[in-house]
């Protein structure tokens, strides 16, 4: 027995000797009583009290006509005997089942019977045969559960020898010898039954069975058909991430690309080969299986149960390269623009960054390199400059690593002040605010270059003082981008600006003057005395 394959029965016979005696009275047409003798051999391969009977059957009625004792038997061979069992005037079949004892009460597990007796007599001169041999699934309920195994054989000798081989491939799993002795009332003319099992294959597959019966007279008959025992299934969830597919072999075949998640029906105890293929701009990162991680590709797995295996990927970093981009204010190179750029690789994002254009209005973008197989596209935003919102998005695809060069809608603001003659205030201090940010401050004439933001205007605010003070706005708009938008500011000369004072008016200048004169000539006059 190969208990790789197979789990045994509780026990299993190995030899009936059974006989006959008469007792008939000493009286005219008094009937004659039959007794029978049984002898059971057993092996157990599990410890409990084991008992046979003794049934017999008229057409099809059992009766349990006796009862051996209960015998208590360790793994190891035993006996059971029933003497001296009177059994009844008429039956046409004899059952000795063997029972044991679990929890819950008396389970039956095999039986050796004859069938066909009391009938005319016509198979005399034929030898033994097997005719058939039966394969039954126990449900456990009431028998021992596995497969049970009836051989049949015709005309049946006094004394058969019986076996019954099972193997699995060319492998011998299984293998009982059964000695059945009958009293000669009950050979030639019946069907003898012999039971093997109930055994539980261990294993799924193909099994073949072979039933032998022999005489010590010579004759012998074999008889062989095959068992298949279906293989449980149980499943695997298979999840596969975006970036990739999953090759699966072995017990189950197929190809599976992301992102998508199947289920795949397996026999238990599967062997299972998995084979993660990133595509391109992809990397395998790991095996999620149950939730832990393996990192190794491929894998093969024995499936016992319910599994979830999810190939996860990673995008691979490409090489990159380093190329200036260039942000203009018409021609004028925008020196601390805000900008963010974000590099597609396939369509897939690879990178975002955040800077601000310095000295010459350039900043270095780090890209993965480009080339006409994998073109590299570039997403600009020109998001602000000294606070201004401009909100511009360029984008640009690049087959090498060219330079980028942006031009932002913008305008020249000049604003001049002058008298109120016309006559240019080189001394007047101008102050230049747009969307509310100072952009430039100084004395005299003033030029700055004005962007326009995406929203299509900016408004900004012209201050100047020089004796006096003047203030004016100007709208710029993005039909004036390129131009050379000029204003004049006219600043009164109403005022005189004192340091620490601020601007005062001329007439109270002078009264101030008029009132330190005053004073000089009093002190000059005391001084003379």
């Amino acid at each position: 027995m190969n208990t790789n394959y197979v789990e045994p029965p509780p026990a299993e016979t190995t030899t009936y000797v059974i006989s006959l005696s008469e007792y008939c009275p000493a009286c005219l047409n008094c009937p004659c009583t039959t007794y029978a003798n049984v002898n059971v051999y057993a092996y157990a391969f599990k410890p409990s009290n084991y008992v046979i009977g003794l049934l017999t059957s008229l057409n099809g009625a059992w009766v349990g006509e006796c009862w051996s004792s209960e015998v208590y038997a360790s793994p190891g061979p035993f006996n059971l005997s029933i003497s001296q069992c009177q059994l009844p005037s008429s039956y046409d079949h004899v059952g000795i089942p063997l029972y044991y004892y679990p929890t819950g009460g008396s389970v039956w597990i095999q039986s050796v019977d004859i069938y066909g007796l009391g009938q005319y007599c016509t198979l005399a001169a034929i030898p033994p045969k097997i005719s058939n041999v039966t394969i039954a699934k126990n449900s456990g309920v009431t028998n021992v559960p596995g497969y049970e195994f009836s051989v049949y054989i015709d005309s049946p000798s006094t004394e058969n020898y019986v076996t019954l081989t099972i193997y699995y491939g060319s492998t011998v799993v299984y293998q009982v010898y059964k000695y059945v002795q009958l009293p000669s009332q009950w050979a030639s003319c019946t069907t003898l039954r012999v039971d093997f099992g109930p055994i539980q294959p261990l294993v799924c597959g193909t099994y073949t069975i072979v039933a032998t019966e022999s005489t010590p007279g010579g004759s012998q008959s074999q008889y062989t058909t095959t068992l298949n025992v279906p293989c449980p299934y149980t499943t695997i969830t298979l999840i596969v991430d975006s970036g990739g597919s999953v090759v699966v072999s072995g017990n189950a075949s197929g190809t599976y690309t992301g992102p998508t998640t199947t289920t795949i029906n397996v026999p238990v105890g599967s062997e299972v080969t998995f084979t993660a293929a990133p595509g391109s701009g992809y990397v395998f990162s790991q095996w999620l299986v149950n939730g832990s991680s393996i990192s190794a590709n491929p894998i093969t797995l024995t499936i016992n149960g319910p599994t979830t295996i999810e190939a996860v990927f990673g995008q691979a970093v490409p090489p990159t390269t380093t190329i200036p981009l260039t942000v203009y204010f018409s021609s004028t190179p925008a020196t601390g623009v805000a900008v963010q750029y974000s590099a597609y690789v396939n369509g897939e994002l690879v990178t975002t960054v955040s800077a601000v254009t310095g000295p010459g209005g350039s900043v270095e973008l780090t890209i993965p390199t480009p080339s006409p197989g994998q073109p590299v596209t570039i997403n600009v935003t020109v998001q602000s400059w000294r606070g201004i919102l401009l909100d511009y998005t360029y984008s640009y695809t690049l087959t090498s690593a060219e330079p980028i060069t942006i031009t932002v809608p913008s305008a020249e603001l000049v604003v001049t002040p002058v008298n109120p003659s016309g006559g240019a205030l080189v001394s007047a201090v101008v102050n230049i605010t747009c969307s509310g940010i100072p952009i430039a401050s100084g004395v005299g004439q003033q030029t700055v270059v004005v962007p326009i933001p995406s929203s299509g205007s900016i408004t900004c605010t012209i201050t100047g003082s020089s004796n006096g003070m003047a203030a004016t706005t100007v709208t710029l708009t993005s039909s004036q981008a390129g131009q050379v938008i000029t204003r004049t500011l006219v600043i009164p000369v109403s005022e005189h600006y004192t340091p620490n004072m601020g601007f005062i008016m001329l007439i109270t200048v002078i009264a101030l003057l008029v009132a330190v004169l005053a004073v000089l000539i009093v002190v000059i006059l005391r001084l003379r005395r």
